[in-house]
């Protein structure tokens, strides 16, 4: 523990210390000195006693990392506590990166109120009269015309948007920020009166704006939950599309065939497959009996249709050589002509 911090130690100060002690940490709201506003962590409801019982600990072996621990008083968040911030310096080594340009992102949110659209309108369309102007006298290429609408762009957002500071939830509406801004604004009021009976003042004034604050998001907050029960609710279409289910099976079976080690295809003979009947388009069976061909044909028939493809009657023929009258081939009961 250092010497530079506020109040008087109670109970479960001195607890805090011995579970420093015996863990080595350092307590860095006491190692530097810093004036009396920016050591109170804590106020109370009454606003006349001020206190540090909010700290920032750190390892004895990365103190020298620390260059300072203080409380901020600015930021708004409707607590009795201020908030306490520690400035660390890390070294690692920085990737330089040269002849890049940081992307900026303007603050689009601003769009959505009716002035400031009207506003962004007006403008963009005066530095595009301007532009259309300087196209007129001057002789320009395609590259130019197009540094000339991106400068355009780029600087009416600029003025009237301005850059985008803070990642705000989708649901926060125009109306909340400007209520928040308000509310800062009395709050910052508070920080900055010396005088007692002015920060007494300014502390009822600031009750006012929270509440509308904390209004204004529970309202926005119901309006994004209702969008989104109506657009999730909607009824079914009318009349759904027919989309025939995919076969599911097939990418697997090709996977498993690409991957196998073994032999794959359909058993032909003894030692041979048949494979890639989904990409045939020709094929021949030469067989010795009618048996043969009838058995074959039906496995060739089997296997092409689990693959969703099927053997055309018309475009099929059995030749036979050097054999007396047999039985047609028949395939599903319908005869082959030979």
């Amino acid at each position: 523990m250092g010497q530079h911090g506020l109040g008087e130690r109670n109970e479960d100060g001195e607890r805090f210390e011995n579970l420093c002690a015996f863990n080595k940490l350092v307590i860095g709201c006491t190692i530097f000195p810093h004036k009396h506003i920016h050591k109170s962590t804590w106020i109370s409801p009454e606003h006349t006693t001020e206190n540090q019982i909010d700290h920032i600990c750190i390892n004895k072996k990365f103190q020298r990392t620390m260059e300072g621990v203080r409380s901020r008083r600015g930021a708004d968040i409707a607590s009795d506590h201020h908030l306490v911030v520690a400035k660390l310096k890390l070294n690692l080594e920085k990737n330089w990166i040269t002849g890049q340009i940081a992307l900026q992102r303007f603050n689009i949110t601003f769009l959505r109120d009716t002035e400031k659209l009207t506003e962004f309108k007006m403008a963009l369309n005066n530095k595009f009269q301007t532009l259309q102007d300087i196209l007129k006298e001057e002789e320009t290429n395609m590259e130019d015309n197009w540094k000339g609408i991106k400068e355009a762009l780029t600087s009416t957002c600029q003025e009237v948007l301005g850059l985008k500071k803070h990642h705000h939830k989708e649901w926060f509406s125009i109306e909340t920020l400007g209520k928040i801004q308000g509310r800062k604004n009395e709050k910052k009021a508070i920080n900055n009166n010396r005088i007692r009976a002015k920060k007494v003042q300014a502390q009822s004034e600031y009750i006012e704006p929270n509440k509308q604050v904390k209004k204004s998001i529970r309202a926005d907050k119901n309006r994004w939950v209702e969008y989104f029960e109506e657009l999730l609710n909607r009824p079914a279409p009318m009349n759904p599309p027919d989309i025939k289910s995919a076969h599911t099976d097939l990418l697997i079976d090709i996977m498993k065939t690409s991957t196998s080690k073994g032999k794959h295809g359909t058993q032909w003979t003894a030692r041979n497959q048949l494979d890639d009947l989904d990409f045939a388009d020709d094929l021949v069976l030469l067989l010795h009996t009618r048996e043969q061909i009838q058995v074959k044909t039906a496995s060739v028939a089997a296997v092409s249709a689990s693959v969703g493809l099927k053997i055309h009657k018309g475009k099929t023929n059995v030749l036979k050589y050097n054999t007396e009258n047999i039985d047609p081939i028949t395939l599903d009961g319908e005869l082959w002509k030979m």
